[in-house]
């Protein structure tokens, strides 16, 4: 059982009513959660900044042609989170992602689990750490998670899966296969023809090992896409190379 089971388990014995020697165990189980915590947030902070910057070269750049601009925010679990807006939360995933200080992190995240215990004791449960940590994706200030059209969503998403790939390949010097299934009927012709073309150009410089991309429609596909790819058709359950 890792400590923050055990320290969900105690917190439901106390709200039941079971005391005895709970509150010197709680406070052992609550500093033993800090250290593997506070590391926890510092790795998530660092993998969101490599990501964003990634992403949004791609989404800015590639997919949208400059006119509009992606971010990447880390929104820690903290307690007061319900009641922040997503610009406050954002500046809290600022602090984690700008601050390489073991101690300043592990020194935040102590304060706060402080602060969420009259909350823990009133639900039998851990409310703060990693666990209750959230992310968002904001277009043009806006969080997609609230508003934003289907376009803007597919794309983002898309930006996403694709800076993946290239961080695991800067990670690990392995290059995942890139995937996509039926995605160019989810976007309109302008954001189609940069995605297709993004691959293209990624095949060339060999920044994806292979990409699969799959439709029931070809002409949703370009001509010069097209003619780079080996095509394949599935018809009554056999495959063959167009």
């Amino acid at each position: 059982m890792c400590i923050r089971d055990r320290r969900n388990a105690l917190l439901r014995r106390m709200a039941e009513g079971q005391t005895r020697n709970a509150t010197d165990v709680l406070q052992i189980l609550t500093d033993k959660l800090i250290e593997p915590g506070s590391r926890v947030l510092q790795r998530r902070a660092t993998f969101i900044t490599e990501m964003a910057r990634m992403a949004q070269d791609i989404y800015f750049q590639d997919l949208i042609g400059g006119k509009e601009s992606l971010r990447l925010g880390y929104l820690p679990g903290w307690p007061t989170n319900s009641r922040k807006t997503t610009d406050d939360l954002l500046r809290d995933g600022d602090w984690l992602q700008a601050n390489a200080n073991p101690a300043a992190v592990a020194e935040r995240f102590a304060a706060e689990l402080a602060a969420a215990r009259p909350a823990d004791l009133a639900r039998g449960a851990s409310t703060v750490g990693p666990h209750r940590d959230d992310w968002a994706i904001v277009v043009n200030g806006k969080n997609l998670g609230l508003f934003g059209s289907r376009g803007q969503v597919r794309t983002a998403i898309l930006a996403l899966k694709l800076a993946e790939i290239g961080w695991m390949k800067a990670t690990t010097a392995d290059t995942p296969i890139l995937l996509l299934d039926e995605v160019s009927a989810e976007l309109d012709q302008n954001r189609r023809a940069a995605l297709l073309a993004y691959v293209l150009e990624q095949a060339r410089g060999q920044g994806t090992a292979q990409a699969l991309l799959t439709s029931t429609d070809p002409s949703l596909f370009t001509g010069e896409f097209l003619g780079q790819a080996t095509v394949l058709a599935v018809r009554e359950g056999r495959v063959t190379r167009d």
